[in-house]
């Protein structure tokens, strides 16, 4: 899950500075078109300066923004649409992953096995175990 996050959030700042990179050259161009020689030096330097600074804190925005978009889409998706299977204390109303160690301990009157989402089972009263996270 960390590794996608690492990639999404790469991808999600190249995307944003390639973004302002096109935007910067076209307002280099666009403020240099029909002025003199030492305006359009003049003007360049202090424009590219300007775009510089603001690319660089459009980029920030952008990347903030769009991580905190990605991450919230990626644990949304991963706990309330993913069903799987858990295990079930009815008697401490915890759910645990069926490797948690945990779950192993479980007397079989209080155990029971489910399949389905983890906003389901918080709905029912359960709560995740504190060892496995599920």
């Amino acid at each position: 899950m960390r590794k996608w996050i690492s990639i999404l959030l790469a991808l999600t700042f190249c995307i944003s500075f390639y973004a302002c990179g096109e935007n910067t050259e076209t307002s280099v161009t666009t403020e240099t078109t029909n002025v003199s020689e030492t305006e359009k030096i003049t003007t360049t330097e202090t424009t590219t300066e300007t775009v510089a600074q603001t690319t660089t804190e459009t980029v920030a925005q952008t990347t903030e923004v769009s991580v905190a978009t990605i991450v919230t889409e990626i644990t949304t998706s991963a706990s309330t649409k993913t069903e799987r299977d858990y295990i079930l204390n009815t008697n401490s109303k915890k759910f645990h992953y069926p490797t948690c160690h945990s779950a192993e301990k479980i007397s079989d009157k209080n155990r029971k096995d489910y399949h389905g989402t983890r906003d389901d089972l918080i709905s029912q009263g359960y709560s995740a175990c504190g060892i496995c996270n599920p």
